[in-house]
């Protein structure tokens, strides 16, 4: 996808997905800011804001996300439940996540 052809688009779907944030980095199910955060909502809104060119150290929203996300990190689930996260924050991510 062209970033740059369709940054006001983009950067107007980031904001409204940023309305729903909790002030714990994570997204409710449904997005109804009254109702409980789910896990595989926030873990897909986190992949987006990726893939549109958020980086958590530069998107301090991002970067709550990431935090709270590598926290509720289960023992047992580690390494298989959120490799993504471990990449996105890695210096040298992927392209395609830059």
């Amino acid at each position: 996808m062209d970033r740059q052809k369709y940054s006001t688009q983009i950067n107007a779907l980031i904001d409204k997905l940023y309305d729903y944030e909790t002030p714990e980095g994570a997204w409710p199910y449904p997005f109804d800011k009254k109702a409980k955060p789910a896990d595989f909502v926030s873990y897909h809104a986190v992949l987006a804001l990726a893939e549109a060119g958020r980086r958590p150290e530069t998107d301090e929203h991002l970067a709550r996300a990431v935090k709270a996300m590598l926290s509720a990190q289960r023992p047992r689930a580690v390494g298989k439940a959120i490799p993504f996260i471990k990449v996105l924050t890695r210096p040298s991510a992927p392209r395609s996540l830059r």
